[in-house]
């Protein structure tokens, strides 16, 4: 069975990524920082017990980052395919009013995570000859959007580090893509809409 390892797996984007492997029969690890939403996750995805484990870590924190891809290795003996999906927007108005531990965390968030999950995730896939790694981008990425630079910054940078390490890693049968899947009605989208200024 195929191992994958899927971050901010629990809602919006993740949660219908993980349902879509677990149907296509992955052995699928998620994490989620948040305690309600990994209650949730155990709720939605009881059916699929036995395929799916549901890990509480924060990605932006390096040393949770070592203890997922521990247990996960330890669990099921390799990954697969790792999908960086965990995201934030971040502080939303203009740049010079921003709280500036909200705009470094968004940052840690968007693109220090996914520097970390590949960082001791790759080392594994090396030794299979085989990896796919999914990097979920944005429209911050590909044009500005006032209001939300500490978002735009961190995914027009993730999108570099995307290009990057897939040339480093082609030799090693490993991949490396990102993915922007365009505006969808999640809870971070919903979440900005009455807080623009």
């Amino acid at each position: 069975m195929k191992s994958a390892l899927i971050s901010g797996g629990a809602k919006g984007i993740g949660k219908v990524l993980t349902l879509h492997f677990l149907n296509k029969n992955y052995h699928v690890t998620i994490c989620t920082k948040s305690l309600q939403s990994y209650k949730d996750a155990s709720i939605y995805f009881k059916k699929f017990t036995n395929k799916i484990k549901i890990v509480r870590a924060d990605v932006s924190k390096e040393k949770d980052v070592i203890d997922l891809v521990n247990k996960t290795i330890k669990s099921k003996k390799k990954i697969d395919l790792l999908i960086n999906n965990a995201g934030i927007y971040g502080p939303v108005g203009k740049f010079e009013n921003n709280n500036s531990n909200e705009w470094i965390q968004s940052i840690k968030t968007n693109i220090n995570s996914v520097f970390f999950m590949c960082k001791y995730i790759i080392p594994h896939m090396k030794k299979n000859n085989f990896g796919r790694i999914v990097n979920i981008s944005g429209g911050g990425a590909t044009k500005p959007m006032p209001m939300y630079s500490s978002y735009c910054a961190s995914k027009a940078a993730l999108v570099r580090f995307t290009e990057t390490i897939a040339l480093e890693l082609k030799k090693y049968n490993i991949t490396v893509n990102a993915v922007a899947p365009g505006f969808i009605a999640t809870d971070i989208h919903k979440s900005t809409l009455l807080n623009k200024t």
